[in-house]
Formats: structure tokens, sequence, C-alpha cells
């Protein structure tokens, strides 16, 4: 019931979420102490829910950063960081492939505002990323905005291996 209340207290993804991470060890001991009670299924259920909510949040941070852009530094860093590590932290979330397109989007836009000194690199990074992108995502709905964005990318990075 402890781990049932925090979840009832558990707001909106936008929201300070402690009250869904209380909720979530509180069925995690649960769990643990009986693991073959009949509330096996139903804890599962809404566990699988409030990990979805913090996974949308962490989609949401991401997504704040990259529409931030350069306001105020680089957010398109911050953007990139936040996508690795909630990729990391929720890898079956139903947000996976928009949070890994605002990678890609984000290690672009850096790329393109970069000194010269970074710039290649960056943009090697940028082409890295698509293949990861297209790797796993080959029918996404963003892959011709991708196909662009590996476009672009190439007819920097082409002319410049060239020289060295």
């Amino acid at each position: 019931m402890i781990g049932y209340c925090y979840y009832r207290m558990s707001p909106e993804a936008k929201m300070e979420q402690s009250s869904t991470y209380k909720a979530l060890e509180a069925f995690a001991l649960y769990l643990d102490l009986y693991p073959n009670s009949d509330k096996v299924q139903e804890i599962s259920l809404i566990s699988n829910e409030l990990y979805d909510k913090l996974a949308y949040k962490e989609y949401l941070n991401v997504k704040l950063y990259y529409n931030l852009g350069d306001y105020m530094g680089n957010n398109y860093r911050a953007a990139v960081i936040t996508g690795e590590n909630a990729l990391e932290s929720y890898p079956h979330s139903k947000y996976k492939e928009d949070i890994s397109f605002i990678i890609l989007k984000s290690k672009f836009k850096e790329a393109q505002m970069s000194v010269s000194q970074k710039m290649l690199d960056r943009f090697v990074g940028v082409i890295d990323e698509y293949y990861n992108f297209i790797g796993e995502y080959p029918q996404s709905k963003n892959k011709k905005e991708a196909e662009k964005i590996f476009n672009i990318a190439s007819k920097y990075v082409q002319p410049n291996l060239e020289k060295e």
C-alpha cells in the first residue's frame, strides 16, 4: 500500500518526481519480500507506467535543451549528454527513437556552430551518429531529415579528409 500511495501521489511528468522514485523503491522492496504474491503482475504494470513517466520526463528535458539551442551557451551539448543518459537509463523506452533523433540533430547543430579547429571532428561525430540512428531505425519517420543532415556533414567531411 505504501508503494501504491506514492504511485497515486506521483505527479505528471513535467513536475518533480520524488514520489515516483519512492513508489518504485517501495514496489521493488515488496517484490523482494513477496516474490510469489498475487500482486506481482499489477505491480509490474504500475512500475512500467512509472518508468514510462520518468522516460518521458527525460525526453522533455532533451527536447528543452535542444529548443534552447545556443541561448546563453551551448545547450546542444546538454541535449546530447542528457539524451545519452536517458537512453542508458531507459533503454526500452517508447521515446528512444525521438531521443536518438534529437541527439543527431544536436550534434549537427553543434558541429555547424563549432570553431574551425573542432568542426571536422564534430561533423565526423555527426556521421557516426547518423549511422547509429539509421542502423537502429531504418524506417524512421525522421529518415529524410536524417539523410539531409548526413549529406551536409559528408559534404564538409569529404574534402577536409582529402586535405589531410
